[in-house]
């Protein structure tokens, strides 16, 4: 995803895992997130759960669900934890642009 995003001249903050991410959320401003669902320490949807508290009524950063689980009650997890949108892998990249583009 990180070459993909890079070959459209997208800057890529790449983190390792869920807890990585809530704090780098913390402390810089992104135009968008794409938040994998199966990352250690913390998972997507309770990394999602925890920067949504934190960020309040007073900004909405789209954040899009990365997955490998393409289920109804998977995509219902995610919209409720506050998910813009949700993509499967192998992710196309034309369908990962349109995404972002319908995002921001």
């Amino acid at each position: 995803i990180t070459a993909v995003l890079e070959e459209a001249n997208h800057n890529v903050t790449h983190v390792d895992n869920g807890m990585l991410a809530l704090c780098e959320l913390m402390k810089n401003s992104f135009d968008l997130i794409i938040m994998d669902m199966r990352m250690p320490e913390m998972d997507g949807l309770e990394t999602t759960r925890k920067w949504r508290q934190h960020e309040g009524t007073s900004a909405h950063t789209p954040i899009i669900a990365l997955t490998a689980n393409a289920s109804q009650e998977d995509q219902k997890a995610c919209h409720n934890a506050g998910m813009d949108a949700f993509l499967t892998k192998p992710v196309d990249k034309r369908n990962l642009y349109k995404v972002i583009a319908d995002l921001i």
